[in-house]
């Protein structure tokens, strides 16, 4: 199986450290002799952080919790494992199309529902016009806590749809009538004032992927990638997360992102990817680090301080034979 390197984390931790160096091994994992030249193997860290797996778990646990609540509403489709927790599920499109043909549907709360990105989306955002014709990595589903997709009834307010390239779109009353709206919320056990770019750009991605899921299985005139009502849901305390009773209820306590405002924030990464892209394929050492207290989680740590002279007495590995 391909060792998919390309995900959501990636471009949360370039948000994070803004380091170049580590954006570009992180991209030259799974396909390095497109990257790297002359391609040699990576000095291997001496430990590994745990703290961030206990995070982790504490973050699956919380997302349960709320899924609890949520499973509670009208209109919430989900599926559960062996544990009773809710597993991932497939995001299918006949299954959208059938929902779709329903009348007066209810809103559909989608928990753990993941959708495979098109290659048009990375050819089209990250690789326009690249100078080999492939896609440099591979790349995970996606896979966003919750979509919530509903007919929107207030015909009165103007709506906006996200366009395959970024921009938007304000859709016409009439449109309104015949598309469904979608919107991404991820649930993260922070609280709301620590949310920021780092958790922002995972939905700014979540969005724009979608966009292109649409366009490519020929749903995009039934639904739309609303640029409204996408957030984070963020640790609620035990009593309001009881007063969550219907999918309004859960937009009312989702921090929103502003596409308009934040898409900086997207723009910023996919600009680097290109730029580390033109550079490629050269050596590790000409892509410049970004010294930081962050270094002591990094993965590639031990590579780093070998490059820059850190740890001169370590011997070179060999580079692999392929």
């Amino acid at each position: 199986m391909k060792k998919r390197n390309f995900n959501k984390q990636v471009l949360t931790r370039f948000t994070q450290t803004e380091c170049k160096r580590q954006l570009f091994l992180d991209l030259s994992q799974t396909l390095p002799k497109l990257w790297r030249d002359p391609n040699r193997l990576l000095v291997d860290p001496k430990r590994m952080h745990r703290s961030s797996e206990n995070l982790t778990e504490l973050g699956r646990r919380y997302e349960q919790r709320v899924y609890e609540q949520l499973i509670k509403i009208k209109g919430v489709t989900y599926h559960l494992n062996t544990e009773k927790n809710v597993k991932r599920s497939y995001l299918n499109p006949i299954e959208l199309l059938n929902y779709y043909e329903q009348e007066n549907a209810e809103p559909l709360v989608l928990l753990e529902y993941q959708y495979r990105i098109p290659s048009s989306f990375f050819s089209q955002v990250f690789f326009l016009g690249s100078k080999t014709g492939t896609i440099p990595f591979f790349w995970s589903r996606q896979r966003p806590d919750l979509m919530i997709i509903r007919r929107e009834k207030d015909l009165n307010k103007q709506y906006s749809e996200l366009l395959a390239d970024g921009t938007i779109r304000s859709i016409p009353r009439e449109e309104l009538k015949t598309r469904f709206s979608i919107s991404v919320i991820d649930i993260k056990n922070i609280r709301d004032e620590n949310i920021g770019k780092k958790q922002f750009i995972e939905i700014l991605y979540y969005m724009l992927s979608l966009t292109h899921y649409l366009i490519e299985n020929k749903l995009s005139s039934k639904f739309f990638v609303n640029i409204e009502f996408n957030g984070i849901l963020p640790r609620l305390s035990e009593e309001n997360l009881l007063e969550i009773k219907t999918s309004e209820d859960i937009i009312t306590n989702t921090i929103t992102v502003q596409w308009e405002e934040s898409n900086l924030i997207l723009n910023n990464v996919i600009s680097q990817i290109k730029n580390l892209w033109k550079l490629a394929p050269c050596p590790i050492d000409d892509i410049p680090v970004n010294i930081q207290a962050n270094c002591g989680f990094c993965y590639f740590i031990e590579d780093c301080k070998d490059t820059l002279g850190y740890d001169g007495n370590k011997a070179r590995k060999k580079p692999p034979n392929e």
